[in-house]
């Protein structure tokens, strides 16, 4: 299940926050989720031990990563317009590919080395891919 906070209003005497709850009945297939981010066309993005799921302000849609491979999402991240970028556990780090309509798993030098415990990336300004790793 998961909360969306539709309206907050803050004051220095009074928070008022309304939630909408979204679980199995709205399409949402994703459980625990692990990560969440919005990309610049304002999907919010999911992930969790399922794969991958948008949801476009009206319905919820499912995204599968490569089928041969089990992973669970960690992190959903969007840095550049049309460019969301995921970490997986054991898998790595994959790119949304907008036209194709699926992720694309970006190789990495740490993954070759084993070293796929991501746990954060980041892209500066200059473009560059930053890791987080947790061994």
């Amino acid at each position: 299940m998961i909360s969306l906070v539709l309206n907050t209003s803050l004051s220095m005497a009074q928070v008022s926050v309304t939630w909408k709850l979204y679980g199995k009945q709205q399409g949402l297939m994703i459980s625990p989720i692990a990560g969440i981010g919005q990309d610049s066309n304002g999907f919010i993005w999911l992930g969790g031990p399922q794969g991958i799921q948008s949801y476009d302000g009206s319905r919820f849609r499912f995204h599968p990563l490569d089928p041969n491979l089990t992973t669970s999402v960690i992190r959903v991240k969007s840095f550049l317009p049309n460019a969301l970028w995921i970490t997986t556990f054991p898998k790595g780090i994959y790119q949304y590919q907008n036209q194709a309509e699926h992720f694309k798993r970006i190789p990495s030098s740490l993954q070759e080395k084993g070293t796929q415990l991501f746990a954060d990336i980041f892209m500066d300004s200059k473009g560059r891919l930053w890791k987080a790793n947790l061994d």
